[in-house]
């Protein structure tokens, strides 16, 4: 029988946290926790209104009950970066200190429009917020743009772009440094408006959170512009929900401060903020009925020709955008290429690669925007067409074609549950994404005066015509540029049939030449075990051999899938791109998919 499943804490029930505001007295005080903790105080130090936040705290602070902020707890901090520390992707650049783990490198904070800010953004948790952390005590929660928390809990990650006491992890909402499924729990409160792509954000969050796992998001709807220097974007509750397409059990919930008095009476006093002294007290006796009637016949009252420019901005009831698309340049198709370029595809204008530069594309294996460009927009795409700032390593065309299709068959959250076979992986890019993001995931190499089945290094030995895994373990096996070395490919994909589950899927790339209408054979084993070649031998880069390199065996045609399926029996699927959009272009960009 399964075990009972215990009770879910009460709302009312707080979780442990450790306050970092106490009350400032004669033996606690502390000059910089002092002005940390009075911005007003700080202000006027750094104007030169108060000489010291010592000299405010004697004159006044001690009278007031003014308070002082204290440090994190170090072992507190120490723990949780050690549970952090595991949850992080490969290839993320991160600036690790003892204090807070950083991800904010310079080509993320330009991307992002992240500028320094003397802004605070303070806020407690409201009961339920309090009562998801409760509820995940023992797990771990993701406050994805926490602020500063006056409050420090051992189960709560604060997430932030600004570096406040409490923060734990310098980063981006839309680019989150964190594996698929790590987080029991995710909070965003009012931070989607301040984000520059919060469908991107969203989607993060939706991403890092386990199976099962809870989010609680909070974002405006018709709040002023507030949270300077960027406030992008308010959204209604059908806009909410759009966010979030693929998560169970969505409802909208309207209480406390989110109620509408609160926005009637935020509006009010910022307009009242926006209007010279004089008719600030005049606008101060105006009734709710006088503001009710058509607005046409209160254009010329003072309230509204007075306020200032910036209250109306933050105020406005739609904003206007005139813009104009800039001058076009000498069209392409005018150009003279390059002699030492063929461009076969001179009508499409996806992305500019080549001499046109860099084009910055989602990359279909981390699902993030990246910088590709190549010598040219098609010859030399299959190798060459890569990423400079790419977090795993360059990934390859082929690479970025396997994923598109691996995607569109498995929801990544999917992915990260299969039992999975990748024969000879390169260690970078989809293997890498693989590797890191999925327990289930088996990686092989070809040794072969070493023993099949046992380790050598991170890969397992494995013959791939005389595999040693028993029958039905997989649900997916991965091949990439792998088939056209094997002597006999189709009792290799016969074995490979023979360790997938029922439903299992074989998906791999192999370089097929659309000038072959049959495939050939090029290398093969004689009887005698001396090795036949037929024409001049063709190698390709193998970095698990000692010579670093593969003899190419056959060179496909476009039967290869007709060869395929009279083999062993699989139905075969081909998918082909030319998709510079999305950085798949080029020679050879074939997927195919055997089930």
């Amino acid at each position: 029988m399964p075990e009972p499943v215990p009770p879910r804490p009460q709302a009312s029930e707080r979780p442990a946290g450790q306050s970092l505001l106490v009350a400032a007295d004669d033996e606690n005080f502390e000059e910089l926790g002092y002005l940390k903790a009075n911005p007003d105080v700080a202000a006027a130090v750094r104007d030169g209104r108060c000489a010291s936040a010592r000299e405010h705290y004697a004159a006044f602070g001690r009278s007031e009950g003014r308070a002082i902020q204290v440090p994190v707890p170090k072992d507190w901090r120490a723990e949780k970066l050690q549970r952090i520390a595991p949850l992080l992707q490969a290839g993320f650049a991160v600036g690790e200190c003892t204090q807070r783990l950083d991800t904010l490198d310079e080509s993320i904070r330009s991307d992002f429009g992240i500028v320094a800010t003397d802004n605070v953004s303070c806020h407690e948790y409201d009961e339920k917020a309090l009562a998801l952390i409760t509820r995940h005590a023992e797990g771990l929660v993701l406050d994805c743009g926490a602020g500063r928390r006056n409050v420090y809990y051992r189960n709560v990650v604060n997430y932030e772009v600004v570096d406040y006491d409490s923060t734990d992890v310098l980063g981006v909402a839309e680019r989150l440094p964190f594996k698929d499924g790590s987080f029991d729990a995710v909070l965003s409160l009012s931070l989607l408006e301040h984000v520059k792509d919060p469908f991107a954000a969203a989607r993060e969050m939706a991403r890092v959170l386990k199976p099962g796992g809870e989010l609680m998001c909070v974002a405006p709807f018709l709040q002023p512009r507030h949270g300077y220097p960027h406030h992008y974007y308010n959204m209604t509750a059908q806009g909410l929900l759009n966010l979030f397409p693929d998560l169970a059990e969505r409802r909208i919930e309207v209480y406390g401060a989110m109620r509408p008095l609160w926005c009637v009476q935020w509006i009010l006093a910022r307009y009242a903020a926006g209007l010279p002294e004089d008719e600030r007290a005049r606008f101060a006796t105006t009734t709710v009925a006088e503001l009710s009637i058509d607005p046409l016949l209160q254009e010329d009252r003072p309230y509204v020709v007075e306020l200032d420019q910036q209250a109306t901005t933050d105020l406005a009831c739609a904003h206007a955008l005139f813009a104009a698309k800039p001058a076009a340049s000498e069209p392409a198709a005018t150009k003279e290429p390059s002699d030492a370029v063929a461009r076969p595809f001179h009508g499409q204008s996806a992305v500019a690669m080549g001499a046109a530069g860099p084009a910055r594309v989602l990359c279909s294996i981390c699902d993030l925007p990246r910088d590709f460009s190549a010598p040219d927009d098609y010859w030399t795409c299959r190798e060459k067409l890569r990423s400079s700032d790419c977090p795993l390593g360059q990934c390859l065309v082929r690479e970025r074609a396997l994923a598109k299709v691996l995607f569109s068959l498995y929801p990544r959250e999917q992915v990260s549950t299969l039992a999975i076979h990748e024969a000879a992986p390169s260690g970078l890019g989809l293997s890498r994404w693989l590797r890191n993001q999925c327990p289930g995931y088996v990686g092989t190499g070809y040794f072969p005066n070493r023993p099949f089945g046992q380790p050598v290094g991170s890969l397992r030995n494995e013959d791939l015509e005389r595999q040693t895994f028993r029958d039905s373990c997989f649900d997916l096996v991965l091949h990439l540029d792998v088939l056209e070395h094997l002597f006999d490919p189709f009792q290799a994909l016969r074995e490979i049939k023979r360790t997938l589950k029922p439903g299992g899927r074989c998906i791999f790339s192999a370089p097929t030449h659309v000038e072959l209408a049959s495939s050939q054979q090029v290398a093969s084993i004689a009887k005698d075990g001396s090795l036949i070649v037929v024409g001049e031998p063709e190698y390709h880069g193998n970095p698990q051999s000692e010579e670093n390199r593969s003899l190419v065996a056959w060179r496909y045609g476009y039967d290869l899938p007709t060869l395929i399926s009279r083999s062993t029996g699989f139905d075969v699927e081909v998918r082909r791109w030319h998709a510079p959009s999305q950085a798949i272009a080029g020679r050879m960009t074939e997927i195919y998919i055997l089930s």
